[in-house]
């Protein structure tokens, strides 16, 4: 397979594409956001490779024509500027249309050698989103730009080899998708019977169970409330320097980026981490 390698910038622009950056503050105020119009795709709503719908900010019609030029297309990438720098989403025929949102910068590839999902792919690599964290400037909040983007070494076969590519590692994603669909729904069973057995107390059998009074209101007979201290230790997480932090070896450290809004974990938040601890910040299996 004979592969090339030339920079992300070199191949836009010999394509008709561009690498650039989202509208500034000053072209997009706050008070052209609405309750309903055209979603905004901001640093927050890139997540996983995707573009999340919760919370997502809307401007009304009359922004979006004066903003054209920052308009998503089906195969544009589009990154976070600052903090998580790797963060980048495929934009696919849902947010065709869509804006991209201060704080974002968008690629778009063009028609030439390099196919978008192929694109997409290649920028994941650990190894390339290293490079582009190495690259990235400030020291307190790593920030991207359009010359860093456009620096970027791509090594690439041909078109209908990145297409054959693409399509075994879409085909992987579709099935991921699908199982995390799947455990979405059993965790809202779950959320459901938990709700229906402990706080509507409508457990098997609840019927012949007799509800007597507590500070919180009524409760089954024989039901105790304690507080969390008496059926459980709370330790506080470990903070941690950078100097603590590696890309390769240590202990997995659960940190905030872990944690999403609907209690879910996320793997791809887990850092690194070779600095001092206590026993009590080890998680202990049950």
């Amino acid at each position: 397979m004979e592969l090339r390698t030339r920079t992300l910038g070199d191949i836009c622009d010999d394509a008709g594409g561009e690498i650039k950056t989202g509208p500034f503050g000053s072209q997009l105020h706050q008070s052209d956001y609405s309750e309903n119009g055209t979603p905004v795709v901001m640093p927050k709503n890139i997540i996983d490779g995707t573009v999340s719908v919760a919370d997502i900010a809307r401007i009304a019609d009359q922004h979006v024509e004066r903003l054209s030029q920052h308009c998503l297309k089906v195969g544009d990438i589009v990154y976070g500027r600052r903090g998580d720098i790797g963060r980048h989403a495929l934009i696919k025929s849902r947010e065709d249309g869509w804006l991209c949102g201060t704080g974002c910068l968008r690629i778009t590839a063009g028609n030439g050698e390099l196919q978008p999902n192929f694109l997409h792919y290649y920028l994941d690599q650990d190894d390339v989103k290293g490079w582009i964290l190495n690259q990235a400037v400030g020291a307190t909040m790593p920030n991207l730009n359009t010359t860093i983007l456009r620096s970027v070494p791509v090594t690439y076969p041909s078109r209908e080899s990145q297409r054959k590519i693409a399509a075994i590692l879409s085909a992987y994603d579709d099935l991921i998708e699908n199982n995390l669909r799947r455990i979405k729904i059993l965790e809202e069973i779950a959320q459901n019977l938990y709700r229906e057995w402990f706080v509507k107390f409508r457990f098997p059998g609840h019927a012949n169970v007799r509800m007597v009074d507590s500070p919180l209101g009524k409760i089954p007979e024989g039901w105790e409330i304690v507080s969390i201290d008496d059926v459980a230790t709370v330790h506080r997480g470990r903070s941690y320097r950078s100097k603590d932090l590696v890309d390769d070896g240590g202990l997995p450290f659960v940190n905030l980026k872990c944690i999403d809004r609907d209690g879910g974990f996320r793997r791809n938040g887990v850092k690194r981490y070779v600095g001092k601890y206590g026993s009590s910040a080890e998680f202990v299996g049950s």
